[in-house]
This record gives structure tokens, sequence and C-alpha cells, in this order.
């Protein structure tokens, strides 16, 4: 899905991440805390993201606010990947 933050300032920055699950909370990706999205959302937690749903030919549109995941549930995803 393609993510886009934005800066306190008002610039976008657009990129795409892996969209992980949807649940009552929302929109699950993860991403390093330390990365610019990450810094972003953290100074303006307003997002967008967009989605291809190519079998109906039609885009996904969402805007809201970003909230992190819990601690314990953001460590146990980074477990799971291949180191390097």
């Amino acid at each position: 899905m393609a993510l886009t933050t934005c800066t306190p300032s008002g610039i976008p920055s657009t990129r795409f991440v892996l969209f992980k699950q949807l649940d009552p909370r929302g929109f699950i990706f993860f991403t390093n805390y330390t990365s610019r999205k990450s810094q972003e959302l953290d100074a303006n937690p307003r997002a967008a993201l967009a989605f291809y749903w190519r079998e109906v030919h039609r885009q996904v549109r969402v805007v809201g606010r970003a909230e992190k995941v819990s601690k314990e549930e953001s460590e146990a995803y980074y477990k799971t990947r291949p180191v390097g």
C-alpha cells in the first residue's frame, strides 16, 4: 500500500509499505521507529493510505490518524523477520 505522511510544516512524502492486516483498530503496518516515516508520524500523526484493488479495477483511499501498536506486538513482529 502507499503510505503518505507529512512533515510538521506540511511537506508530503509517499512510499510503499507492506500492509500486514486489518482489524478493529484499523490498517496495520510496521516500520522502524527511527525511519523518516516514523519520525514524521510522531510529529504529525495524520496519514493517508492508497491501495489498488485490481480485481474490481478500483482504488481504496484511507485518511486518518496513525497510532503505534503495542511494544509487545511490534517486538513479536520483528522477531518473525529474517535476519538481514
